[in-house]
């Protein structure tokens, strides 16, 4: 008995399967992802709401969603593109395999441009898409890590914040006076008058600092990645070396076929680290087979962590899936 399997870089799979796919989205209102609580003081003023999709019919629909593709806005911006034409092509065609399959396609893209605004610190943008990634998937297995990953973000904006102004209140607050201390055996000079206390121009000479706006963070600086609306992918590096998954026995026994979809970040010395199964079918089947390989994959160092994903499908030969 042979078995094999396949697997494809991700991105070329995706837009192949989305070139052939005309669909697109009505503007749908979802729940805002919980954050951590902020006192109103320090709450942002809010974003503008985009205003809802407005489209026709279904055909003006497909055609929005063929064009979002061509013009690589993916997931942005904001109700204007392909995520959200698809979204909405699904309200009115649920039982639709090919819109149902590019939702599928652009989930990987979707959860790297989300953890990558997070690491820039834009928790606006990273909350509007994984409200996306919920409304793709509301079951999908990295839904539960990017929550708590936005949430420490927003702890952490909080936490600098509450830092900042306490150290502006006490930076305001009036200086004691120090007097020079004298020799405890030595008679004062009846004459001698205590030191002056500092005058108030040399107070004035260093201001305190100012209350800095809620969007600092203790942090070191990260590179600034591509803006989400240019829609660029970082480059993958070469890979050097790959480990073919071990097709697991209890599906070979039963003729069991499927494919994972996995985001995994490339780190800078070539190894593979923070490994998502974005999704599986069958759920659970093929994960640990897939999860093992990809630890002993090597690319060439990219010198920085690279995001990226893989799709990677499990197919018995012809002649035994017909047998």
């Amino acid at each position: 008995m042979r078995y094999g399997w396949r697997s494809g870089a991700f991105a070329a799979g995706a837009a192949l399967a989305l070139m052939s796919v005309g669909c697109g989205n009505e503007q749908a209102a979802s729940a805002p992802p919980q954050a951590v609580e902020r006192p109103a003081s320090m709450q942002p003023e809010p974003a503008p709401r985009p205003a809802p999709v407005e489209v026709a019919d279904v055909d003006e629909l497909e055609e929005s969603a063929r064009d979002a593709v061509a013009g690589q806005r993916l997931y942005a911006p904001a109700g204007d593109n392909a995520v959200e034409f698809y979204l909405a092509l699904r309200e009115r065609r649920r039982d639709d395999a090919r819109v149902l399959g590019a939702l599928v396609d652009l989930f990987p893209y979707v959860l790297i441009a989300t953890e990558q605004s997070v690491a820039r610190g834009d928790l606006a943008e990273a909350e509007r898409l994984q409200a996306l990634l919920a409304r793709i998937d509301h079951d999908a297995p990295a839904l539960p890590r990017i929550a708590g990953v936005i949430a420490a973000a927003r702890a952490r904006e909080q936490a600098a914040a509450e830092a900042a102004a306490e150290a502006a209140r006490l930076a305001s607050a009036p200086r004691a006076a120090s007097a020079p201390v004298a020799n405890p055996g030595e008679p004062r000079p009846a004459a001698e008058a205590p030191a002056p206390s500092p005058a108030p121009a040399a107070l004035a000479s260093t201001p305190a600092p100012s209350t800095p706006a809620p969007t600092v963070t203790p942090r070191a600086p990260t590179p600034r990645p591509d803006p989400p609306a240019e829609v660029r992918q970082p480059q993958v590096p070469t890979l050097l070396s790959s480990v073919e998954p071990r097709y697991p026995q209890r599906a070979l026994r039963r003729r069991i076929e499927g494919r994972v979809e996995v985001a995994f970040t490339i780190e800078p010395d070539g190894v593979i680290g923070d490994i998502d199964i974005v999704r599986s079918e069958p759920e659970g089947v093929f994960d640990t087979a897939v999860v093992q390989s990809l630890r002993r994959w090597r690319y060439a160092p990219p010198g920085a962590p690279v995001r990226t994903a893989q799709a990677l499908e499990f197919r018995l030969p012809a002649e035994d899936a017909e047998t």
